[in-house]
């Protein structure tokens, strides 16, 4: 099991955001596979199920801030822990999206230094593109 840089995992409760933003990466030719996940918790199931049948995650994985069940900062807490659980050393490129404006959230961005970048919403094409060679998603 390792990283795919070529695969994406998008995470926001917005259906219709979801479907906007996957056009919006796929136009970015980087990706050869965009997984939606309009629920964090079944994110976090195909993360694992990724894992116990030794199949790659993505190296890219966008999560929206807020969202009902699980905010996008727990959803990184609990893929820590499942990483450290099964020993995996490798680290997705953790984007943060966000509609809000809070201060809190930077802050929590700040001192969360597994998210790579931090954008907000709507998601811009050249925006996303700025942060994928950021973190070298070439």
């Amino acid at each position: 099991m390792t990283i795919d840089n070529k695969s994406i995992l998008l995470i926001d409760d917005d259906v219709i955001v979801n479907s906007i933003n996957k056009k919006l990466i796929e136009s970015l030719n980087k990706f050869d596979s965009v997984e939606i996940k309009s629920n964090p918790e079944l994110a976090l199931e195909f993360f694992e199920n990724q894992i116990k049948n030794n199949k790659n995650i993505p190296g890219v994985i966008l999560v929206d801030i807020s969202m009902p069940e699980i905010d996008g900062f727990e959803f990184i807490d609990s893929v820590e822990e499942i990483l450290d659980e099964n020993n995996i050393e490798e680290i997705p490129s953790f984007i943060m999206l966000s509609g809000s404006k809070y201060k809190r959230d930077f802050e929590k961005f700040d001192k969360t230094p597994i998210i790579k970048k931090f954008l907000m919403k709507p998601l811009n094409k050249e925006e996303l593109n700025a942060a994928l060679l950021e973190i070298d998603m070439k």
